[in-house]
């Protein structure tokens, strides 16, 4: 196995594939990368078991051929490589020799013949996104989604496709994140949850300009550009029904600046962390959108902000860090917070009315 190519090529190519290693692998293999040499392309695949993440450059090949490298070692090694040409070539046994304008080294591999396969199928169907609506979708579902391994379900985001529409849904139970996405293809029925770790990865590595195909079998998902595949096993388990909480009715909407409700809402939260769950009160009147907290050990915080009320007022109590945490990922100039009763879910859009609703339940005070 031999063959040269850029190193600004094989440092985005190694950079790509790391984000499938988990430091905390309990087998070695899992800590390294395996390189497929063949005709005038180099692959680079990774795996933690749960995801696999393939890519692949041109190079100039020499002869073809099949290894795995230590990922740390090997990106920290490659960084530090000036920029041009950098020629792998793999020596006796297991060890590469890696040879740059200035340097040359060796680094020892593991066979190719221990890195796991990685899974086939035969989707069920097949649909595409555009990298920018894939990504925007993911920034504003995923978080929304539990930390926490006690409800697997829930550390997953519902792709719910059905006819020409796909809803990406995520909630911890607290919250809940939906967005709604117009797609080309008129497809049957489906529901299937990916891991929300699986989701971020892939956000982190597509880009706005990229067309994602999209492949999904009974407990497989697989996304892929032209270059990159990522391919991901389903949660299994059913979704909660999530749409009989949305409130379909309102008593009063308040439409106001989101940069302007942001720095609101993180001048009280200030307050609010020494409380327990964050607590602030939020109230929709006729002079604005009052956010208070009630007196701490450290204060207390009191903002008005202007906007627009539709309907009758009402207070509610919220969580501050989950009410800043849709903040922050929506876009729009203005958002609509629209509340039904002072314990009913609040529901939070973006004025764009683009598909997205965000749902939060509210605190019992």
């Amino acid at each position: 196995m031999k063959f040269s190519c850029e190193k600004s090529d094989l440092q985005k190519a190694l950079s790509v594939v790391q984000k499938a290693i988990n430091s905390h692998n309990t087998l070695q293999i899992l800590g390294n990368i395996c390189i497929t040499v063949k005709d005038q392309t180099v692959e680079f695949t990774a795996t933690n078991l749960e995801i696999a993440i393939t890519t692949s450059i041109e190079a100039n090949v020499t002869s073809e051929g099949k290894i795995t490298l230590p990922a740390r070692l090997l990106v920290n090694y490659i960084s530090l490589l000036k920029n041009g040409e950098i020629e792998i070539k793999l020596l006796s046994g297991d060890t590469i020799k890696i040879t740059s304008r200035d340097s040359e080294t060796k680094i020892k591999g593991i066979s190719a013949e221990e890195f796991p396969e990685i899974p086939t199928f035969t989707p069920d169907f097949t649909f595409s996104l555009s990298g920018e609506v894939l990504k925007k979708s993911i920034e504003r579902v995923a978080f929304a989604c539990s930390a926490s391994s006690a409800r697997p379900v829930l550390s997953g985001v519902l792709f719910w496709v059905n006819g020409k529409e796909l809803r990406m849904v995520g909630t911890d139970s607290y919250r809940l994140s939906e967005q709604i996405i117009e797609l080309v293809d008129d497809l049957s029925e489906a529901k299937y949850i990916v891991p929300a770790r699986t989701l971020q990865e892939l956000s982190r590595i597509i880009e706005q300009k990229d067309d994602i195909k999209i492949e999904v079998s009974k407990n497989q998902i697989l996304f892929s550009t032209n270059t990159t595949e990522i391919s991901s096993r389903l949660i299994e388990g059913s979704f909660p029904d999530y749409k009989r909480i949305i409130p379909t009715e309102k008593k009063g909407t308040f439409t106001v600046s989101r940069s302007d409700v942001t720095l609101a809402v993180k001048r009280a939260g200030i307050f609010a962390k020494e409380m327990d769950n964050n607590i602030i009160k939020v109230e929709l009147s006729n002079e604005g959108l009052k956010i208070t907290t009630d007196e701490t050990e450290i204060g207390s915080g009191n903002t008005l902000v202007e906007g627009e009320i539709e309907g009758e007022g009402e207070m509610v109590a919220l969580n501050s860090v989950y009410f800043l945490d849709i903040l922050q990922v929506l876009h729009s100039e203005n958002i609509r917070v629209v509340v039904k009763e002072q314990l009913a879910p609040v529901k939070i859009l973006s004025e764009e009315d683009d598909g997205f609703t965000y749902i939060l339940m509210p605190l019992k005070v």
